[in-house]
């Protein structure tokens, strides 16, 4: 694949200034969740309820927060939050053995699945025997956390899911990596020590089909992002030159490997993206432009791929991919040390919040030190990549964030596990060694305007209104004729605007957003409608007074506009002959109610009509000329 080369204009350049006083959202509530022992956060996803589902791996029996007990020597242990951050209850899923859960995902019957790895026989939560040494456990459960099924999904070797999602069909893709040969469930062989392993299930969680792809080394998928055309991007990380299924030699150590399959998981394509050094993929997702949005972490300086020098040990490495797995632009984001970036999402204005951890002081793009080995560093960049704010959180030991999601409410959740008490920003003793720890943050989105109506509707101006926003520090109204394409926009700050030189009879849609301190405009009011009234014409009053002379004319001559009422008002002239054909449409502006302009119009002698537009007013008059 070839990169597309984009040249920024200055203008953009200039908005960088602008995003140095964008502040990050404040720390709105966190939880810790844990035992004596070791419990490590991985997934976390928000149900149709609005409650958040948090996962990962515990070595915790009964004991701190955990009310579930140990099934064998690790779990699954899943914890249900409410909006506000209280534990509704926490659940433990797993057999005798080792059982690592790596994902979740909330489905559309109001529950959530799980997916990960597990050798545990049968017992407890566990209804099949291992195939291999570890396989791919998959469990799906109703929002009270029972399980409604389960499968082990596997080889004689090792296989592990990394991602899971659910399909417009109602069924689920698991990706993740396997060491296995043509047994058990898998249908196809393996070409290397590793390969990516891609599983379609039904809404049982039975095998539809499975994929393999790889090369003659080691690759696996972190991530599955859904296609327009029914098929699926399958991300990771690859160690193989061109063999097998890869169609390019390897460029460093690791590279981020994309295959792209259709429906049915036959492969389309595949492209190798990378430095020299090691890069991988942690998430791919989807953006609102019908492209992709690679988060990933790297070594590499700026060679091949990589445009960019790298800024300490490992950085963020954010890339903007097309449909067809070409580069649209990368940036590299970090500080002097390291920094890991786990996944990234999309805002609903379009912007990317990044989640992943650091352990920088302030370099770089990094704007606070290190509150203690590795910390939280969440970081907000714009459609180009450039950053608009950095936020890090933590404490006094080492805080790693694993997941990130912006809920529906506009809400930044940040999850992983911390080593640290209360210090920093932890403000809630931990229970052992790790424990889960969630942060919500406020809403970075102004409030949507809201209590709208339309007042002093007249023929060619209205007032709109909203309600005020303590927290507004500027408002813009959207409007046009209802059927066309485009908008006009007005700012204000107050909350009403009034809209001049409208069309008379005429039907305008309007919509409203709020700019708050510090942030981008916020979502726009549902769209309202108004009707301006009807023309009236030739009116001649003292509230408008016309005079023009000479008339008869040669070419030249004067225009006089009086008005009591019409102070700063902008007057439309235009001149058409008796065909209908204009021959001069001008606009003026009123100074102190008189307007007093010399025309000259150099046309054939014949008959002119004279339309003079002020305010509410329509003038005619006829002219002669010659």
């Amino acid at each position: 694949m070839k990169n597309i080369v984009i040249i920024l204009l200055t203008a953009n350049c200039l908005l960088i200034s602008a995003f140095s006083s964008a502040q990050a959202p404040e720390i709105e509530w966190q939880q810790t969740a844990g035992g004596i022992s070791s419990d490590q956060l991985g997934s976390m996803t928000e149900l149709l309820s609005g409650e958040i589902i948090a996962g990962g791996i515990t070595y915790s029996g009964i004991s701190g927060n955990k009310t579930a007990p140990l099934k064998g020597l690790a779990d699954y242990w899943v914890v249900k939050l409410n909006a506000e951050g209280d534990m509704i209850w926490d659940k433990s899923f797993g057999g005798s053995s080792y059982d690592y859960l790596m994902y979740l995902a909330s489905t559309t019957d109001g529950g959530f699945i799980a997916a990960g790895s597990s050798d545990s026989q049968i017992s407890d939560d566990k209804s099949e025997e291992p195939m291999g040494l570890f396989d791919v456990w998959i469990i799906k459960c109703d929002a009270s956390g029972n399980i409604e099924w389960e499968n082990t999904i596997g080889g004689t070797g090792n296989e592990s899911a990394n991602t899971i999602l659910q399909t417009i069909d109602g069924g689920f893709i698991a990706g993740g990596y396997s060491r296995s040969g043509i047994s058990g469930d898998k249908t196809e062989a393996g070409n290397g020590g590793s390969d990516y392993w891609v599983v379609k299930l039904d809404a049982g969680g039975n095998i539809e089909w499975d994929a393999t792809f790889g090369g003659t080394m080691d690759e696996g998928i972190t991530s599955i992002s859904p296609t327009p055309d029914g098929g699926y991007m399958l991300g990771g990380s690859s160690g193989s030159d061109i063999s097998a299924d890869k169609s390019e030699n390897i460029i460093g150590d690791w590279d981020i490997w994309i295959v792209k399959i259709n429906s049915e998981g036959e492969k389309e394509w595949d492209n190798t993206i990378g430095g020299t050094k090691e890069d991988r993929l942690n998430s791919i997702i989807p953006t609102s432009d019908n492209n992709y949005l690679i988060a990933s972490l790297s070594e590499s300086g700026s060679n091949f791929d990589k445009t960019e020098n790298r800024i300490g040990g490992y950085d963020y490495w954010i890339i903007k991919m097309d449909q067809d797995g070409n580069i649209i632009w990368d940036k590299t984001i970090g500080g002097s040390a390291s920094e890991f970036m786990k996944t990234a999402k999309e805002t609903s204005e379009g912007d990317y919040i990044l989640f992943g951890h650091s352990q920088s002081d302030i370099s770089g793009n990094k704007t606070q030190n290190s509150l203690g080995g590795y910390d939280n560093w969440i970081v907000k960049i714009d459609v180009l990549g450039n950053v608009i704010w950095d936020k890090t959180e933590g404490g006094i030991s080492g805080d790693y964030l694993h997941d990130g999601l912006i809920t529906s409410g506009g809400n930044i959740l940040a999850g992983g596990n911390t080593n640290s008490n209360v210090s920093g920003d932890v403000t809630i003793a931990t229970h052992g060694e790790s424990d889960f720890w969630i942060v919500m943050h406020e809403p970075e989105i102004c409030p949507v305007p809201a209590g709208l109506f339309v007042d002093n509707i007249a023929i060619t101006k209205a007032t709109v209104n909203w309600n005020n926003s303590a927290s507004a520090d500027l408002y813009q109204v959207w409007y046009r004729a209802t059927g066309t394409g485009t908008w006009t926009k007005k700012s204000s700050a107050t909350n009403f605007k009034t809209l001049k030189l409208l069309t008379p009879e005429t039907t305008y849609e309007y919509k409203v957003r709020t700019k708050c301190s510090d942030t981008e405009f916020g979502e726009f009011s549902s769209l309202d409608n108004f009707t301006t009234l009807p023309l009236r014409t030739g009116v001649i009053s003292e509230e408008l007074n016309v005079e023009i002379y000479p008339n008869p004319v040669l070419e030249e001559f004067t225009i006089e506009i009086n008005s009591n009422n019409l102070q700063a008002e902008k007057i439309r002239i235009s001149i058409s002959n008796i065909l209908g054909e204009e021959v001069l449409n001008k606009t003026f502006e009123m100074i102190s109610g008189k307007l007093s302009e010399k025309i000259i119009l150099n046309q054939p002698a014949g008959v002119y009509i004279i339309k003079i537009h002020a305010g509410e007013y329509q003038f005619e008059k006829k002219i002669m000329i010659g």
